[in-house]
């Protein structure tokens, strides 16, 4: 009978060191960050060459904490964006999270962050306002390149360079995972 209580207490602690202590129970590749930059959690995998067709797979599972996340690219140097790009995430369940393929200037930039928003609708809700609701929603709330993992959620993100860049020199792209919150 004490067994249960105490199974209990001990998955409540780890559930709070997995809380406060994000991504010590990260797996996969990429190395897992806190408080990159202006991000709050950020998962960063090795560069690509966008000037060279190639296909680049990175698998992971346990992101933590729990939230929205958006999964883009940081290109440092933005010229010679010509290059065509594939980007999928799909999990453990065989179900595609998105899949998205067009050129990277085509992307949302904001800064040196590449990412890509899905549809939206606005819906009347009285009184001149309107809520904002997200359109095609797939698995795992994906949206655009946008998800919420799973914590026992393993995933694989796939990207192709299918064309690549004009530029005469290697241009790098470093695929990101990142999470935003209002303050550390």
């Amino acid at each position: 009978m004490i067994g249960l209580p105490l199974a209990a207490v001990l998955a409540f602690l780890l559930y709070l060191v997995a809380w406060f202590h994000a991504g010590v129970l990260y797996s996969g590749d990429g190395t897992y960050r806190r408080y990159a930059g202006e991000t709050t959690f950020q998962v960063a995998f090795p560069p690509i060459d966008l000037t060279r067709p190639g296909r680049y797979s990175f698998r992971f599972t346990r992101l933590a904490p729990p939230m929205h996340y958006t999964v883009g690219f940081r290109v440092p140097e933005r010229t010679g964006l010509d290059a065509q790009v594939s980007m999928q995430l799909q999990n453990e369940r065989g179900e595609m999270v998105f899949r998205h393929a067009r050129r990277l200037s085509e992307w949302n930039w904001l800064q040196d962050r590449a990412t890509i928003d899905g549809a939206i609708t606005e819906v009347p809700i009285g009184g001149g306002s309107v809520r904002i609701e997200r359109l095609g929603a797939g698995p795992d709330d994906g949206w655009g390149t946008h998800f919420t993992p799973r914590f026992s959620g393993t995933y694989t993100l796939t990207i192709v360079v299918e064309r690549a860049g004009t530029s005469p020199a290697p241009l790098l792209a470093y695929p990101v995972i990142e999470a935003y919150t209002a303050g550390p």
